[in-house]
């Protein structure tokens, strides 16, 4: 998920305590990756999907 402040961090600890994996990302590293991309689409579902593709690509780089 993106960084979004105390509601953020809220929510990741609460799912870190159900034993959920939890990535929080740097908006302006979600952004950069999505303009690499050429995401025009502005929507919250277009955002979210290329904050996913954004973390998988780190969870690939972490484990390459």
């Amino acid at each position: 998920m993106e960084a979004t402040g105390i509601y953020g961090v809220m929510l990741a600890k609460y799912l870190h305590q159900l034993d959920q994996r939890v990535i929080v990302a740097n908006p302006i590293k979600t952004n950069a990756f999505a303009k690499m991309e050429m995401v025009r689409n502005k929507t919250d579902k277009a955002d979210a999907q290329s904050i996913a593709r954004y973390c998988m690509h780190i969870i690939e780089e972490t484990f390459a």
